[in-house]
């Protein structure tokens, strides 16, 4: 009767270890390997700070909704993205992280931002989101996908500048309007 229970014993401890080793690798896989592997896949068929027009063949947009779209890197500079408000029934800009999510804090549209007399409005993409005007923060993902949607334009949209600047530095000190 003590060597069952031996033997049970036995079967319980390898059995819960084999399990804790397993949600590791599951926690490890969710956590690390599928994140890389979604931005991996979007670094490829998306710029590096610089816009790109998707038409919707891929899927995404239609004659009603425009997509456009890039990836970003804060961890040493914030970006400062710059654009002519479009004329549409919506628009939003909103940062992405690594299961293709919108972040906390990183999503503002066209009732959220300050529009200068010149029609245009300046983002900044930033890990310190305490800054003046516009902010979208990034602290919960530094790399990321940068995605600008606009619904019902009634015009044609330019496509966004993207600056990078030094973390921090006033708006006042960067060229904005392009």
């Amino acid at each position: 009767m003590n060597t069952t229970w031996q033997v049970l014993g036995g079967f319980l401890v390898r059995d819960i270890a084999a399990f804790a080793l397993f949600a590791l690798e599951v926690y490890f896989i969710w956590r690390v390997v599928v994140p890389a592997a979604i931005r991996l896949a979007y670094r490829h068929s998306v710029s590096h700070h610089q816009f790109e027009r998707f038409d919707g063949s891929e899927g995404a947009g239609s004659n009603d909704l425009q997509y456009l779209a890039t990836t970003y890197d804060c961890r040493r500079n914030d970006l400062i993205v710059s654009v002519r408000a479009p004329d549409a029934l919506y628009w939003g800009i909103g940062v992405y992280g690594g299961y293709l999510r919108v972040l906390e804090g990183g999503h503002h549209n066209n009732r959220s931002v300050n529009i200068d007399p010149e029609g245009y409005f300046h983002m900044r993409l930033t890990l310190a989101p305490n800054q003046e005007g516009d902010c979208l923060d990034c602290r919960e993902s530094p790399q990321g996908l940068l995605i600008f949607r606009i619904l019902c334009a009634r015009e044609d949209i330019k496509l966004p500048q993207v600056r990078v600047v030094p973390q921090g530095q006033p708006l006042l000190d960067v060229a904005l309007t392009p």
